[in-house]
């Protein structure tokens, strides 16, 4: 191609167009046969520049999924239908916590239906008799099922705290062309280096942004340029490697941050158009109020963010090594924050524990946005807790907290929940109610989820209200 990657993009999104077409063609024809009949999509894969796997196309057609979590996917799924039943995976021999652990796990991030069993046989034992695995998934299922626990939280509503993540397959496309090579065996990203940060960076912002007690929608690139970053009352997007931008998308971004929108991006926005051709201009970047100067395949290989940038009107928090890494610039009405590095190291430095410093700092930013969590989750001396997801659920009147403490969180912690206001607490999984107040002190350990209902007063009476008069098989 030699730098030109204009017609190899063309072909991957024409391919993914037409493999949703067939999507597409497969549902009309079921229906034909029976007009309630449903696509499902099993063993989905990470979203790759050869798949096709365009969540944001395909699951317009599907209507239930057996979904690995692999490559942040069950926050796409979520994201892009939610009407979409997500069946999340169980199995592989998996024994004790950890069976708890990967069901609220996958609960917590929209898994709302049930869970299938992977390598059957590991629940049985050669005599035919349950194994150990099969056993404590028992457990867990009596716990999921046989308690309401799945369909408590699977119905509620995620609380997106107004934040959007960008979802953009051209940069995908991008992301892989620049370094990556074709090789004689059935590869997908893992031939391109660059495309592998790609996704560790995006993985790095769902976790910056778990661990500052903030939850997200994945919003797709085709629903940027619609307009659905307002439409959907969005206060926040999140630009992760959004290397390749459309006109339309940067237009729509442009209108967003200037009617008072929060932009938040790291290096490189932009450098491309949707067909992974290099821009000479980048209209996106007076956004954040800097002057930029031209980039090729070398610049974004290397990781190292914008090696030229100059202020036009922006404010440089940070620096490093004598250039800006932080900075902050007011867009009419709203605030554009560019950081001028990437987040792919962030997962593999908070499994090493070494996370705390890049975390303030994007904590000062979203505060600095305006963006802070509902419920905070600290120490009983007010710093913050590592490792440790948090989840915000609105169901009615109630909101439902999760956590999701990490398996390689060293020992027990007695930390403090703080709310927005006075609430009556009931520990969900252990039914015990905590007592009333606007905060609590308890404690986690490794790999041991935990549910907390939020309610304005004590519950002291239940009430059905179901319709006088059904027929057989009506939904009530």
């Amino acid at each position: 191609s030699r730098g030109n990657f204009v017609s190899w993009s063309d072909h991957r999104t024409f391919m993914e167009i037409t493999y949703a077409k067939f999507f597409a063609f497969a549902l009309e024809e079921l229906r034909k046969v029976d007009p309630e009949g449903m696509l499902l999509n099993s063993g989905t894969q990470v979203s790759g520049a050869h798949n096709g796997c365009d969540y944001s196309r395909l699951n317009y057609y599907t209507r239930h999924l057996n979904a690995y979590e692999g490559g942040n996917q069950l926050d796409f799924h979520r994201s892009f239908n939610p009407d979409i039943k997500l069946s999340s995976g169980a199995g592989y021999g998996v024994l004790g916590k950890d069976v708890f652990y990967d069901f609220y796990s996958n609960l917590f991030k929209g898994s709302n239906g049930g869970a299938y069993i992977f390598w059957q046989y590991s629940t049985l034992d050669p005599d035919l008799t349950m194994s150990q695995s099969g056993k404590d998934m028992e457990e867990g299922f009596a716990e999921m099922r046989g308690r309401g626990i799945g369909k408590l939280v699977g119905l509620a509503t995620s609380d997106n705290h107004g934040i959007a993540i960008h979802y953009s397959y051209p940069s995908i496309h991008a992301a892989w062309i620049l370094d990556g090579t074709i090789e004689e065996r059935v590869v997908s990203q893992t031939s391109s280096k660059t495309m592998r940060q790609f996704d560790a960076n995006r993985d790095g912002w769902v976790k910056i942004l778990r661990d500052s007690g903030l939850q997200f929608d994945f919003i797709s690139y085709g629903d940027i340029e619609k307009g659905m970053l307002s439409e959907r009352g969005y206060r926040a997007l999140v630009l992760p490697m959004s290397l390749a931008l459309s006109d339309e998308e940067i237009g729509a971004i442009r209108g967003f941050v200037s009617n008072g929108g929060i932009l938040i991006a790291d290096a490189l926005a932009g450098v491309m158009d949707d067909r992974s051709g290099f821009r000479g201009t980048r209209s996106i970047a007076d956004v954040f109020g800097i002057e930029t100067a031209w980039v090729d395949a070398s610049t974004i290989i290397a990781l190292e963010g914008e090696p030229e940038l100059r202020l036009r009107g922006a404010v440089a928090h940070s620096q490093q090594a004598g250039r800006p890494i932080l900075l902050q610039n007011k867009f009419g009405e709203g605030q554009a924050f560019l950081l001028n590095y990437f987040l792919n190291g962030y997962p593999e430095d908070k499994l090493e524990g070494r996370n705390q410093a890049a975390l303030e700092r994007m904590k000062k930013i979203l505060g600095a946005s305006g963006l802070s969590p509902k419920v905070r989750l600290t120490s009983l001396s007010g710093e913050s807790v590592s490792d440790c997801a948090t989840y915000l659920f609105t169901s009615g009147k109630t909101q439902l907290y999760g956590l999701g403490p990490g398996k390689d969180r060293e020992g027990s912690q007695a930390v403090r929940i703080t709310l927005e206001g006075e609430k009556t607490v009931y520990d969900v999984r252990r039914m015990s109610h905590l007592g009333s107040g606007s905060s609590f002190a308890d404690e986690i350990e490794p790999a041991i989820p935990r549910l907390f209902a939020l309610v304005d007063g004590k519950v002291t009476k239940l009430q059905l209200a179901a319709p006088s008069v059904a027929s057989s098989g009506e939904d009530v």
